[in-house]
């Protein structure tokens, strides 16, 4: 979980990375550009960028918090 990275919520919560490409606009993927930056920046969750990892270990309850932005690096649905 990060804290307070974005104004609007009080933490964010990416139990999952990867998603599928299904369509044109998939090759402007926020999701896989931060990837590859937190990768860059060593982040342990995403030393393997962004092949398919589901990240369970958080401390505490992200549900606990007021404002939860949950999978802004995910796409569960297509």
């Amino acid at each position: 979980m990060t804290l307070k990275a974005i104004e609007w919520t009080d933490t964010t919560w990416n139990p999952v990375t990867r998603c599928t490409k299904v369509s044109q606009r998939c090759k402007h993927c926020y999701a896989k550009r931060m990837a590859r930056r937190l990768q860059v920046m060593g982040s342990p969750r995403y030393r393997h960028g962004f092949q398919v990892r589901l990240h369970t270990i958080y401390p505490g309850s992200p549900f606990a918090k007021t404002s939860l932005f949950k999978g802004g690096i995910q796409r569960l649905l297509a």
